[in-house]
């Protein structure tokens, strides 16, 4: 009987939480937000279905690991893929987050002889979350607290990441984590991308659902975002697991971890976000070199050779003119160019304490209410100069420590290399997309940050 309550709760978790935001359309409404049939229209198939189904599918691996550790890693994993759930400024990920955070602290209070794992990229985080402040006498208190809510939050997620992936088998699962909840997220979006094109049911979690739509060469269509709150959470997302879906297709070459690749690169060309499609055509460009350093001369000369074919054949002048010719998806480069444009004249104009965390919305000339489109010119723009040259500094620390591993780990983890190569895309997104506070590059920021520390080599313990 025991057993069976047990399963039943596990089961009522998700219901719950698919009940309580099924009534976030009578709120939004409440809100003066969409109306509540268009929201119903859009939301009601996956909140209850496909939130119900992930919820539970995380909640058993949770209780199959056994391991705290282990669940905290699949927990928030998953949540990083549901941001576009929730309710005003809270969403799944926030929860799962801060309640992973508080049994965490639970754990380790009572241990004295526990020791909390700090590191350079908690500090540099803590030292944005400081930043913040300077902000308050000059912002309203409300949009205050939201920004400074924001960026905590990834202060807690790289304290709580880095503390609890002590051990190579831990960079595995979180390696494992996050191959399988980009496929299911893929298949989700892939899903969602055919249902519309095809005219047979539309959902979407982006707000205004009309905003989710974009001119292609395919029409005017529905771009993937799966569960997430915009196509460039659901794209950069692929983007991180992209690297290692690849090593675990050439290490064993098994057809689960062949068939990743496509699947995951396939939710990232259905979201229509060109710039996670160009990054990660990037890294499949440059992981052969990663995977076969012997090859490199190799490799080159037939990459080269292919781009002569392509050039020559129309390939090359075909891609262009699908991406940026006259098919109609470029339309957000002059969009960007504005932005960056107003983003600088702020910055000259408070160089040092910047408009404040999401103040750049409300800048003269701002008409889409948008941050800058590049993260070192969002936080230089929010949070002054400072702001950007900590952002610089975090990338520079965390790729030069990388390569410095990589000659002592290449025989013993391949994490070095794959998180390098990842690092590479993520700074080639981020001149496209603004990231100062978003999930997935905080999570891959506190992998890098923990293998670092993990696989570091041990120097001789000191005779006393």
């Amino acid at each position: 009987m025991s057993g069976l309550v047990r399963h039943g709760l596990w089961l009522l978790l998700p219901i719950l939480a698919a009940a309580l935001v099924v009534s976030d359309p009578w709120l939004s409404l409440r809100l003066g937000l969409p109306d509540l049939l268009e929201v119903l229209h859009y939301r009601l198939l996956p909140l209850l279905l496909g939130l119900g189904l992930f919820l539970t599918v995380a909640l058993w691996l949770m209780a199959k690991a056994g391991d705290f550790a282990t669940g905290v890693i699949v927990l928030v994993v998953g949540a990083s893929q549901l941001n576009g759930i929730g309710a005003g400024p809270i969403d799944l990920f926030d929860v799962a987050l801060l309640g992973s955070a508080a049994v965490w602290a639970a754990r380790i209070a009572p241990d004295a002889d526990r020791t909390l794992r700090l590191s350079p990229l908690f500090f540099l985080a803590s030292a944005l979350a400081l930043l913040a402040f300077a902000h308050l006498p000059v912002m309203r208190p409300v949009p205050w607290f939201i920004g400074l809510f924001g960026i905590s939050r990834v202060v807690l997620l790289s304290l709580i990441l880095v503390d609890i992936c002590r051990t190579a088998e831990q960079l595995e699962q979180i390696a494992r984590a996050l191959v399988w909840v980009a496929v299911a997220s893929a298949v989700g979006g892939i899903c969602q991308f055919l249902l519309a094109y095809f005219d047979i049911f539309a959902f979407t979690l982006i707000e205004p659902a009309i905003s989710a739509y974009k001119p292609t060469p395919l029409g005017f269509v529905l771009r993937a975002s799966g569960f997430c709150s915009t196509a460039q959470h659901f794209s950069s997302f692929m983007v991180c697991a992209l690297p290692f879906a690849l090593w675990q297709a050439t290490h064993g070459w098994r057809m689960w971890n062949v068939a990743a690749v496509p699947i995951i690169f396939g939710g990232l060309l259905v979201s229509l976000n060109f710039g996670g499609i160009f990054a990660g055509a990037l890294i499949l460009v440059l992981f052969p070199f990663f995977r076969w350093p012997r090859l490199a001369i190799h490799l080159a000369l037939f990459g080269l050779s292919l781009l002569a074919l392509a050039y020559f054949t129309g390939l090359l002048q075909l891609a262009y003119d699908l991406s940026f010719g006259d098919a109609g998806v470029a339309k957000g480069l002059d969009q960007r160019k504005t932005l960056f444009s107003l983003g600088l004249t702020e910055v000259a104009r408070s160089p040092l304490i910047g408009t404040g965390l999401r103040g750049f919305s409300e800048v003269d000339g701002n008409f889409w209410h948008r941050p800058v489109h590049n993260l070192f010119g969002q936080a230089a723009t929010e949070l002054g100069l400072l702001g950007g040259l900590v952002f610089i500094f975090i990338f520079f620390m965390l790729t030069l420590d990388l390569v410095k591993l990589m000659p002592s780990a290449v025989t013993r983890s391949p994490y070095p290399r794959l998180l390098l190569l990842t690092l590479v895309a993520l700074l080639f997104l981020a001149q496209s997309e603004p990231n100062l506070e978003q999930s997935n590059l905080w999570l891959m920021l506190g992998f890098a940050q923990a293998a670092i520390l993990t696989l570091r080599p041990r120097g001789p313990a000191r005779v006393r």
